[in-house]
């Protein structure tokens, strides 16, 4: 798979350099940067506590932009409201070849690619207002590149490390699986190192990391993610994925099955990033064979789904493919390619404010999961309708009776498939209160749902509600003594067999 094709995103994060010492970092004045923002569980939040989601465009390598068209054209152009442009986050992939001499690395050439190319871009990149991934642009084993990906982050990591709003995509792609020996541990193995290498020069940019196949096999990062040496328990990582018309074969099924093993697994627990997908229908045996109807509408579901920060490729009018432009740069129309879909979707999600807060609320916060309205129980307990979710669908099963309780309401509806529930609150002690009830008909026996939940730095692990509470439509009850220590109680549901599922939640301050 190499290609002149589809390898920008554009994600970036804007780091908030929580946790370190300012003085530890080299100042650097950027006109207008956006907001610094970390990784805080499967999301990207700003200092305020807000989930931001990044989404734009892959550029070609920098030094092609300068030489054919310029940094500013393209930039000005993926930012112009008139267009309806509003990309909030760049891709720009470095190629090897622009760096290295006979395959090594080169002081010379990586001087004045960063000088007259890389930096300039990144700079005019910022002070409008952008994020910044730049992304190592190897498409191959890295078994083979490993030297070379040291040299190249020993050398740019420490040049944007004051720079909130640039992530690092430490390898475009590794072109090896499990067949030839690149198993997920094998992988880990590999790159830790590139990751020590970047924080050991006291960069605390967020780092993201893709996986074998392509970026395609991600399941396993979920079970097994990377080590932060600089963030050991907070860590300022996320993954990625590249999704094309032909990719995810490792499971069986429909499209969306496919994306959800992969990616779906892993994004319940982690920031997944898209920094690659597209189509093009003229491109018959080609990865990105396809079209708006048979591709492009599903993946866009899915991702926004999920929430999912993305970069879309490629912003190139020839001969980059699958190019977002015709020659004279404007979008190419769908549904046949992607350009003009790339575009309407960012207007769709940029052109309004991109953060959400998170909901917060009086105390005691009672919600009533999957409820639209907010109603007082027989003890005089007023729940409020749901929010402060992540994801999940809803379902009501009406007026069924429920167990070991006196307020049947509260399990009569729920959240299902959601990945957590997050809250601004002040710090303290809380006591957290979950209620469940498994209430579909579909479940008969012990083990065909089980989930974890992770409240702050507590876990509530292999929870089997059927079995638990000894049947169907029985409350049960999980209460956890936590600790907020960052203004924002997160809870995490993680699946392990079915969807998890939840009927209501209490949050009540603990005076100790």
């Amino acid at each position: 798979m190499i290609r002149n094709r589809y390898s920008l995103n554009i994600l970036l994060g804007t780091l908030a350099i929580w946790g370190i010492s300012l003085t530890a970092i080299a100042h650097k004045t950027i006109a207008a940067p956006p907001p610094n923002i970390r990784v805080v569980g499967n999301k990207f939040q700003d200092s305020q506590g807000s989930t931001v989601v990044l989404r734009g465009v892959s550029l070609t390598d920098a030094e092609h932009i300068s030489k054919n068209f310029g940094y500013k054209f393209i930039i000005d152009l993926l930012t112009d409201p008139s267009k309806n442009w509003y990309a909030k986050i760049v891709r720009v992939p470095v190629h090897p070849h622009t760096w290295l001499e006979n395959e090594a690395f080169s002081q010379t050439k990586a001087d004045r690619h960063f000088n007259q190319y890389l930096k300039p871009l990144i700079d005019y990149a910022s002070s409008k207002g952008l994020y910044v991934i730049i992304d190592w642009h190897y498409v191959q084993d890295p078994r083979n590149k490993q030297s070379q990906t040291l040299a190249f982050w020993k050398y740019i990591a420490p040049k944007f490390s004051s720079y909130g709003n640039v992530l690092y995509e430490i390898y475009n792609e590794n072109s090896s699986n499990a067949s030839s020996g690149m198993t997920w541990s094998t992988w880990k193995n590999l790159a830790q190192p590139w990751i020590n290498t970047i924080r050991s020069a006291g960069a605390p940019n967020i780092i993201l990391i893709c996986g074998p196949q392509y970026c395609q096999h991600m399941r396993e990062a979920a079970d097994a993610p990377f080590y932060d040496p600089m963030f050991p328990n907070s860590p300022n990582l996320a993954y990625v994925a590249h999704i094309y018309p032909s990719f995810y074969s490792r499971q069986n099924g429909s499209q969306r099955q496919k994306y959800e093993y992969e990616i779906g697994y892993l994004a319940q627990r982690y920031p997944v990033v898209v920094t690659e997908w597209g189509w093009d229908e003229d491109m018959s045996g080609t990865e990105v064979y396809g079209n708006q109807n048979t591709y492009g509408n599903e993946l866009k579901k899915f991702i926004d789904d999920y929430g999912l920060s993305w970069t879309s490729w490629v912003a190139s009018n020839n001969p980059w493919y699958p190019q977002l432009f015709y020659g004279d740069w404007t979008p190419r129309q769908g549904p046949r390619y992607h350009g003009s879909f790339t575009r309407d979707w960012l207007s769709e999600r940029n052109s309004s404010p991109p953060s959400t807060k998170p909901s917060t609320v009086n105390f005691p916060i009672r919600i009533a999961a999957g409820s639209n309205t907010e109603f007082i129980a027989s003890n005089g307990s007023k729940w409020n309708q749901d929010q402060g979710f992540l994801n999940g669908s809803t379902v009501n099963r009406g007026n069924i009776p429920i167990a070991n309780t006196s307020n049947a309401r509260l399990y009569q509806t729920e959240r299902y498939g959601l990945t957590g529930y997050a809250f601004t609150i002040p710090n303290g002690n809380y006591l957290v209160k979950l209620h469940f009830a498994e209430t579909y008909n579909g479940i008969s026996a012990k083990g065909q749902r089980v989930f974890d939940v992770a409240i702050e730095e507590e876990n509530l692990n292999n929870i089997d509600i059927y079995s638990e509470a000894k049947g169907r439509n029985i409350a049960l009850v999980k209460s956890v003594n936590i600790t907020v220590k960052d203004g924002q109680l997160n809870i995490k549901f993680i699946p392990r067999a079915q969807l998890p599922l939840i009927n209501a939640l209490e949050i009540i301050p603990v005076t100790k």
